[in-house]
């Protein structure tokens, strides 16, 4: 079974360390989730576009042409 832990604020290189060493990230909504791994980084990446960047207190993630802003405590790591 998986648990999952909030992010810390607006701590982007956490974020890409774990991600690289295999790690899942998660944004739940009420409607879907949002995960966010090594492959969908790399696809970005490949892009010349980012998916996650840092603002303010917490992150945003690209949708689309834009983004959305992602509060503290909604982006989290999947612990395995």
């Amino acid at each position: 079974m998986n648990d999952i832990r909030p992010v810390p604020a607006n701590n982007l290189s956490q974020v890409r360390e774990y991600i690289d060493k295999g790690g899942r990230l998660v944004v739940l909504t009420c409607l879907k989730f949002i995960v966010i791994d090594r492959k969908v980084l790399r696809r970005f990446e490949r892009a010349g576009a980012w998916i996650l960047k840092g603002a303010g207190e917490g992150y945003r993630l690209r949708q689309g042409q834009g983004s959305v802003y992602l509060l503290p405590g909604l982006l989290e790591y999947v612990i395995e």
